[in-house]
């Protein structure tokens, strides 16, 4: 409630000002500022990525890299974003494959999430031996930074030059997953549709002001160290393992393998909708 009541706020104040011209470049501003905040988290490099873009959520930037690289086959760790799989299977049916069927090539295309959509956690193999295999084959890398701002133990430099963008979203921070707003950070200007709108400002401007309100109010720890006794106690009644985002619970026993989203090893139990009446629903499986 207190989440929705920060919103409702920011909408009001936000209504009553002018959204001129500097609106999207002070969120481009805060959004930098808000992300070095982090005491629980470090991430670094972000200066090597000088080119910035008003994202619709991660999402545009998604759809963005898959028209821009749409000659390239698309790679993914299984237990990726559904979202990429889904997009892939109808409209690049065989331009698409896991990390693990065989070996990048130099035609191929990188997404993966940090932390990692499947368990919360750095991905075992997002690493310097990943990114110097891509960039010694000229595979272009997106990270998918979507749940910054409600993990901890996170560290990395995104400075290496085969990380092409990091994209970065609000929704899960804040309940505005409709509001759609994130952001990419680019190494290169692609002059594509995203960066054609932000450069004429041809986006949507009472989000960014309502976003940067919102990150003005509200470092990207806070939910975090909200709610993590909370999932500590999910966890150990349920014979979890914690994630470092702390939406989740990770099954490493096959215990709950029914909601298991493609990965061999764990399965990924979500706590969100639980947190506030503080009773986790019982699993009739």
């Amino acid at each position: 409630q207190a989440q929705l009541d920060a919103v409702h706020q920011a909408l009001q104040s936000t209504v009553l000002q002018d959204l001129g011209n500097s609106v999207i470049s002070d969120y481009c501003a805060q959004y930098r500022a808000w992300i070095s905040s982090s005491k629980l988290n470090t991430v670094t490099g972000l200066d090597t990525l000088p080119v910035v873009a008003f994202s619709q959520g991660t999402t545009e930037a998604f759809d963005n890299f898959y028209i821009r690289h749409h000659r390239r086959r698309f790679r993914v760790f299984r237990g990726e974003y559904i979202y990429h799989k889904r997009i892939w299977q109808r409209h690049y049916q065989h331009q698409w494959a896991f990390m693990d069927v065989d070996s990048l090539k130099i035609n191929d295309a990188v997404i993966v999430s940090w932390p990692f959509a499947d368990t919360g956690n750095t991905h075992d193999q997002f690493n310097k031996e990943l990114f110097d295999n891509c960039y010694r084959l000229g595979v272009p890398v997106l990270i998918d930074a979507a749940f910054f701002g409600v993990c901890a133990n996170q560290h990395y430099d995104f400075s290496h030059p085969a990380i092409q963008e990091v994209v970065f979203s609000l929704s899960k921070s804040f309940p505005v997953n409709a509001l759609r707003f994130g952001i990419r950070f680019a190494r290169d200007d692609f002059e594509d549709g995203m960066q054609i709108y932000h450069s004429t400002q041809y986006v949507n401007r009472l989000s960014a002001a309502v976003g940067t309100k919102l990150m003005t109010a509200r470092n990207p720890d806070i939910t975090f160290s909200k709610w993590r006794n909370k999932q500590l106690e999910f966890c150990n009644q349920f014979g979890l393992e914690p994630s470092d985002t702390v939406l989740f619970g990770i099954d490493t026993k096959h215990k709950y393998d029914h909601y298991n989203r493609g990965s061999i090893q764990t399965n990924r139990l979500c706590f969100s909708r639980y947190y506030e009446s503080g009773k986790l629903a019982v699993d009739e499986h």
